[in-house]
């Protein structure tokens, strides 16, 4: 199954003057369910997608299936009948061909930064260069679901 191995900190600001931005995306999130986690997404209203993902926290299974714009739309009105998380989701380029993903949640709720690995190894190695107030990766409050539940219900 396809996994996913990233990090994630809390910021006090989305400003990260240092690195070069590579794409910023508007980015609507919606919970079918939040154990076991199942959400639709839609990215800028080009990309449609339903992902599916495990209880883990650095390392965790994740399966992502692209969706059409009215799937989407059905399950969000039919299935969730919520307001969808709104993100601007922005893309800057790291060192060692690594991204850095920085969030705006819902209009300056908070925001967070994550930064995806190929390895463990490679994410318990990595020292963050960008100033954080506080690292998450390993907490569950910090996940989306969580945001949604304590926001959505």
């Amino acid at each position: 199954m396809p996994k996913e191995i990233e990090r994630k900190w809390l910021l006090s600001s989305i400003d990260v003057k240092e690195y070069d931005l590579i794409s910023e995306t508007k980015v609507e999130q919606a919970y079918v369910s939040e154990n076991p986690e199942v959400r639709i997404r839609n990215e800028n209203n080009t990309e449609f997608s339903l992902t599916l993902k495990d209880n883990g926290t650095v390392d965790r299974v994740e399966v992502q299936i692209p969706i059409t714009a009215e799937q989407y739309t059905e399950i969000l009105n039919e299935m969730i009948q919520k307001p969808p998380i709104v993100k601007i989701y922005r893309k800057y380029r790291l060192p060692n061909d690594l991204i850095l993903e920085v969030s705006d949640v819902d209009d300056g709720a908070f925001f967070y930064a994550e930064v995806e690995f190929s390895s463990i190894e490679k994410a318990n190695s990595f020292l963050p260069a960008f100033e954080f107030l506080k690292e998450v990766s390993e907490n569950p409050e910090y996940r989306m679901r969580a945001y949604w539940t304590r926001t959505r219900r």
